[in-house]
């Protein structure tokens, strides 16, 4: 039986929302001029289409946590209740204001004592953190510029799984060579298919044709393969410690402090409050982790391990971990915490590959090994388990892994004392992560009628805007 409390919990974003639709990395040769034309605006950033997407996400997330967050959402934003971060790239960073639209609408800014809002149509504007690339171990650990050790690690495992790369490449040679004299790449290679399918994706998502030649065969084939091989780096233990030890170190972190009573969340300061009290003094319930496709499939290599080759994650897709309370009333003292992982695959709409709309309990994802506690269709995992679970990549060393001295320490994980950390076990876009966690417990009052019930159908509106 899950608690109606009154004191509600906490949730956690990681990689946040992937980035939604952009503009290409590349131009494909055989586009010639059109392309340039087309893109004025330059490579991989945001598109008003990705900034519908993201915006109509906000909604959806304000319409969830205004009932189910303790406390409820804020109408207005406030530093003790929400956490921004994101990796430092233009589209990730718009990606994270456009999601902020949609929680906070205009309306909802800063206003002078007569009631004149500060910003014109009253826009709220909450501050979104973010890093240097080349120090971003949280969110972009799976590169060598942060992780400098990261290609001798890929180049080692690809050498592990030597034969079945080459016949993965071998098998593909027909159609490498077909997609490369159909794009103007009559060089492309097997590693090059993951960029040329991107490409595809973008400028199908914008309504572009695609160069003559090119088939839905060779796309489906191409993306295949780029899965194949993404897939192929995270087989082995340490690359998955390199990749997602700091992002899952960091989620251990925050569901460990809004687990504790008088827990304070990473990063944050209730001294910066004249007298804090309530979440003044413990920190923000949400947090929000904006990255890149490759962050979230990274999480949740890290998560469910190398079971199953992942697809690639449909635009303004979510990785979302909620703090929930069970059983022992509202008191934070007394309730069991358990964890809830949702893996919301784009929005619902056609740019969603057919994928449920978010927060459908379709899209709940189960840590391997862990005893499902919920009921009524829920799937939860008891917090010292999922703790347990998550360890081994958890409180792995991220600054030897990769030879750096990393982020890590400032991210959450050195906030830890080390009694503590032993005590947690381990740990989180962030819930991103990224993706975001909370500091109470997830109140659960619509879905417990008549039991856990799923698809959430309030989530399933406002319909999505396209520009």
């Amino acid at each position: 039986m899950v608690n109606l409390c009154g004191a509600c919990p906490s949730v956690i974003h990681f990689p946040p929302p992937r980035p939604t639709c952009r503009s290409l990395i590349r131009c494909l040769p055989a586009e010639g001029a059109a392309c340039g034309q087309f893109w004025s605006r330059g490579f991989g950033q945001l598109t008003a289409v990705g900034e519908s997407q993201l915006r109509t996400l906000g909604g959806l997330l304000r319409q969830r946590y205004t009932v189910l967050l303790q406390g409820g959402l804020p109408p207005t934003y406030a530093r003790e209740q929400v956490y921004i971060r994101s990796t430092n790239y233009d589209r990730t960073l718009q990606s994270a204001m456009s999601l902020l639209q949609g929680m906070f609408a205009p309306g909802t800014g800063l206003a002078f004592p007569n009631g004149s809002f500060a910003l014109q149509g009253g826009v709220a504007v909450p501050p979104v953190h973010t890093v240097q690339l080349a120090s971003d171990l949280l969110l972009r650990a799976f590169n060598g510029d942060t992780c400098s050790v990261w290609p001798n690690m890929v180049q080692a495992e690809q050498a592990a799984f030597a034969t079945e790369f080459q016949q993965h490449i071998a098998a593909s040679d027909g159609m490498t060579a077909a997609l490369g004299a159909a794009v103007g790449l009559p060089n492309l290679t097997y590693a090059e298919l993951g960029g040329v399918a991107d490409s595809l994706l973008c400028m199908r998502a914008h309504g572009r044709t695609w160069p003559a030649g090119v088939t839905q065969a060779m796309y489906t084939a191409a993306h295949a393969e780029a899965q194949w091989a993404l897939f192929n780096t995270y087989r082995q233990l340490p690359q998955r410690q390199a990749s997602g030890g700091t992002a899952l170190g960091m989620l251990a972190a925050r569901l460990t402090a809004a687990a504790t009573p008088g827990g304070v969340q990473p990063q944050f300061d209730p001294s910066s409050f004249p007298a804090p009290s309530g979440l003044q003094a413990r920190g923000p319930t949400l947090a929000v982790y904006s990255a890149h496709d490759t962050t979230l499939l990274t999480l949740l290599y890290a998560l469910l391990g190398p079971a199953q080759v992942l697809a690639n994650p449909p635009y303004a897709s979510t990785v979302i971990v909620e703090l929930v309370g069970m059983d022992g009333g509202g008191d934070i003292g007394t309730a069991t915490p358990a964890v809830r992982l949702w893996y919301n695959r784009g929005i619902g709409t056609g740019d969603s590959g057919g994928h449920s709309a978010p927060f459908d309990t379709a899209n709940l994802l189960q840590l391997p090994g862990c005893a499902n506690v919920g009921t009524g269709g829920d799937v939860l995992c008891s917090l010292p388990d999922w703790l347990a679970g998550t360890a081994a990549i958890a409180q792995a060393d991220v600054s030897a892994l990769c030879a750096v001295g990393g982020e890590q320490d400032k991210l959450g994980r050195g906030g830890l004392s080390p009694g503590a950390a032993t005590a947690a076990g381990a740990g989180g876009m962030l819930a991103l992560l990224l993706l975001a966690l909370g500091a109470r417990w997830l109140c659960r009052r619509r879905e417990v009628e008549g039991g856990a019930r799923g698809p959430y159908g309030t989530l399933h509106t406002p319909p999505p805007h396209h520009d």
